[in-house]
């Protein structure tokens, strides 16, 4: 069951869902970013570049080039290359999951996100987005950019103890598959 925007204001308010920035405070300016069943987050000032010719192997690191800007400042991404991006703001909760898209404003403009759009629970990081565009295109450090449902669950929760577990890197990351790939597996 998705929540409406009364139900995440009161989580918000019961400390259930907790919206930070890069100092750790609490954003509750954020209350005026909240539709009628999402979350608004904005663009991060990180952003990370494919390394073009190279090869990927999903059992070693992918090569990106990063860049980071001061928010407000502008990035050109270009047609057929593969950028990581990420949110300015961490979701922290551990009784919901967040399902992430793209603004409907953003897409709408022919920048297309790759779908690994599941936020698991105790999750506490930005939320790294996998974005090609059709045109070149202009982008802002801190736009509105990017929306989270927040979807209630049945059952208990345990701790976040996937691969992208740990504290905050405020940066997109890129694939951690290499580690899995690399460990003793029976095929």
């Amino acid at each position: 069951m998705m929540l409406t925007r009364n139900e995440i204001l009161k989580e918000i308010d019961n400390g259930n869902i907790v919206i930070s920035d890069l100092n750790g405070t609490n954003l509750p300016k954020h209350i005026n970013n909240i539709a009628e069943c999402s979350i608004d987050l904005c663009l991060g000032n990180v952003f990370m570049e494919f390394e073009k010719g190279s090869i990927i192997d999903f059992k070693k690191p992918v090569k990106f080039t990063e860049f980071e800007k001061d928010y407000g400042d502008s990035i050109i991404l270009l047609p057929n290359h593969f950028y990581l991006l990420c949110t300015k703001e961490v979701v922290y909760t551990n009784r919901f999951a967040l399902q992430l898209m793209l603004k409907s404003s953003i897409a709408r403009n022919g920048i297309m996100h790759t779908l690994s759009g599941l936020v698991e629970p105790c999750f506490n990081d930005v939320i790294t987005l996998e974005v090609t565009v059709q045109q070149p295109t202009i982008l802002y450090a801190g736009i509105p950019f990017c929306q989270v449902m927040v979807n209630e669950l049945k059952g208990s929760v345990s701790e976040y103890d996937g691969q992208y577990k740990g504290n905050p890197t405020w940066k997109p990351t890129p694939s951690k598959i290499f580690n899995k790939l690399n460990q003793q597996i029976e095929w």
